[in-house]
Formats: structure tokens, sequence, C-alpha cells
């Protein structure tokens, strides 16, 4: 595909990055939108966009430099070129929310209303940066002869080069933009405070469990086993979001 969009002058515009960087605009959007109509100053939720998103994506490339610790220590510089693609979601979401968990109780609002405002601009921008993905070739599919085959040609591509490959970049794209249209319905008919946090917390797992079977590039070994660190990360959030909608409807039914 086209991991580098535009060469001018010595600069590089790469597709990964500039798609991640869209995405972010588009959830930042969406968030403004969400927050209005709860009656919520914008400017006091999208002042915690910045470190949520900093914190989520330095902990998106530790997960991917661990997946490959060997190759990252002999080559360290290597570390930091997230630009190149190399993000490994599940530990993102983790750090992520942790990270806005704090911020949210220290500024005041609830954990569970900003993370249901945040939950639906997370899904579009997923949906957008897995784009990205498919541009510069990361996170690329097996090998296949479907009929939905892509092949990577550009040599600069993370993918292997001419062979037939699944699309998982738009499968979880797609899958992505149908989780965001949900959330943001769900959010509209919410019963009570964290439901769309604790539907995201079951969709996206669901989604990545089931594109991860299709995926091509090294996912890790959970100690060992068969089962990828990604499937290992993606199962325990969503049992806890399971969990978390058990306990959050049965507290709205005895109030």
């Amino acid at each position: 595909m086209y991991p580098i969009l535009l060469r001018l002058d010595g600069i590089r515009i790469y597709s990964y990055g500039l798609m991640v960087a869209i995405g972010i605009l588009a959830g930042v959007y969406v968030l403004t939108r969400l927050s209005k109509r709860e009656g919520i100053d914008p400017h006091t939720v999208t002042d915690l966009v910045f470190y949520t998103v900093l914190v989520a994506i330095l902990g998106s490339r530790v997960g991917f430099i661990l997946l490959e610790p060997s190759h990252y220590l002999s080559h360290p510089l290597e570390m930091v070129k997230i630009w190149d693609g190399g993000l490994v979601f599940s530990f993102g979401l983790v750090f992520g929310m942790s990270t806005l968990y704090l911020l949210s109780r220290k500024r005041g609002l609830g954990f569970l209303l900003t993370a249901d405002l945040f939950a639906p601009p997370l899904a579009l921008g997923q949906a957008i940066g897995r784009i990205g993905c498919f541009l510069a070739g990361c996170c690329y599919g097996r090998e296949t002869d479907s009929w939905c085959a892509v092949r990577f040609q550009d040599p600069n591509s993370l993918a292997p080069i001419g062979v037939d490959l699944y699309p998982t970049q738009l499968f979880h794209s797609f899958a992505n933009l149908v989780i965001f249209t949900i959330l943001l319905i769900l959010f509209k008919k919410r019963r009570y405070t964290g439901q769309v946090l604790g539907w995201y917390m079951i969709l996206h797992p669901l989604q990545r469990l089931l594109i991860e079977r299709y995926r091509g590039d090294f996912r890790g070994s959970f100690l060992g086993t068969q089962m990828t660190t990604t499937q290992f990360v993606s199962l325990m959030v969503l049992f806890a979001g399971v969990l978390l909608l058990f306990w959050l409807k049965k507290k709205a039914s005895n109030t």
C-alpha cells in the first residue's frame, strides 16, 4: 500500500501517523458533541484527552516492544518509531483507562460518566487509525486464497510483499465502526451511568478475539501457550466488562 504518503524536501508524511492523528481529531469532535449533550463544558473533558491519549500510545508501544524484546534491545532507537506502525491497542486501553480514572477523579468528574463519554469517540478513532495500519502494512493477516485477499507491493510496507493476505486491518476498521455506531445509539438510550463503558469493554475484545484468528503478524505467546498476549488481555477486559455491567445493573435496580 502506501506507508509513506508524501515526500517533500526531505520531509516524509507517514500514512500511519497521519491516520492516527485524524482518528484522534475525529474522536475529540465527537467527544465535544457528547459533552455538550450532557451539559458538561467540553473543555473540561477534552483537557483529559491529551494525557490519556499520550499514556495510551506509550502503553500500546510498550506492548508492541514486549512482543519482540530482544530485537528492540539490539535496536533501541527503533523503540520510538511509532510513525512506522507498531502499537498493541489492548495494552493502550489498560494504560489509557487507568490514566482516565486518575485524572477524572482529580478533576472532580465521575469516572463512569467520563468513560461513557470517551467510549464512542475511542471506537471511531480506532476505526480510522486501522486504515493507517492498512496503508502501512502493520497488523497484517495470514496468507489466504480468499476473494477478499490483498497483496502489498510497496517495499516499505511492514507486511510480506507479493503475498495474498487477509485484510485484517480493514476487518478491524469495519468492526470498530460498527461498535462506534452501537455505542452512540446506546449512549442516547443508556439506563445507567457506565453502561456504555461496559459494552465497549465487551464488544471491543470480542472483535479482537474473532479477528485475531486471521492475523499473520507475530502476536507473542502468553506463558508459552497457544494464546497470544493480546488474546489474554482481551479476555480479561471482556470478563471485567461483564462484571461491570452486572454490578451496575444490580446497583441501579436497588436505587
